[in-house]
C-alpha cells in the first residue's frame, strides 16, 4: 500500500514503488486530467505539480512521489475555468497542459 498526497488529500492505493505515477493518479485515483501524452517528457500532457514544481508524471515512479504534495490539474481548475496556478503551469510547458502542442 502506497500513500500519496493529491490535490490536498491522503491516499491509500494499492500500488507497486515502481508504476508510473501518470497510470496512479488515471486508473487508481480516478484524475484522468493527468494524461499520458509522449512518455518522454516532451509534451507535458502528464505535468503534475509537486511541492510546488512542475514535473512530468510519465516519468515519475509512485515511490519517487510519496511524501510529496502533488497537485493534478483537478486540484488547481476551479468554476471560472483555468486557475491562476494552471495558467502558470500552461506557461511553462508552452501549451494548456492536456492538449498537444502546435506542430510548426
Amino acid at each position: 500500500m502506497m500513500t500519496l498526497h493529491v490535490n490536498g488529500t491522503i491516499h491509500q492505493v494499492e500500488a507497486e514503488r515502481h508504476e508510473l505515477l501518470v497510470w496512479v493518479l488515471r486508473e487508481k485515483l480516478g484524475l484522468t486530467q493527468t494524461r499520458f501524452g509522449c512518455g518522454i517528457e516532451r509534451c507535458g500532457a502528464c505535468t503534475v505539480l509537486m511541492d510546488g514544481r512542475p514535473r512530468r508524471s510519465c516519468m515519475i515512479s509512485v515511490a519517487e512521489a510519496m511524501g510529496k504534495k502533488i497537485v493534478t490539474r483537478e486540484g488547481l481548475a476551479d468554476d471560472n475555468g483555468l486557475s491562476e496556478e494552471l495558467q502558470d503551469l500552461s506557461k511553462d510547458v508552452g501549451h494548456e497542459p492536456g492538449t498537444s502542442p502546435q506542430r510548426r
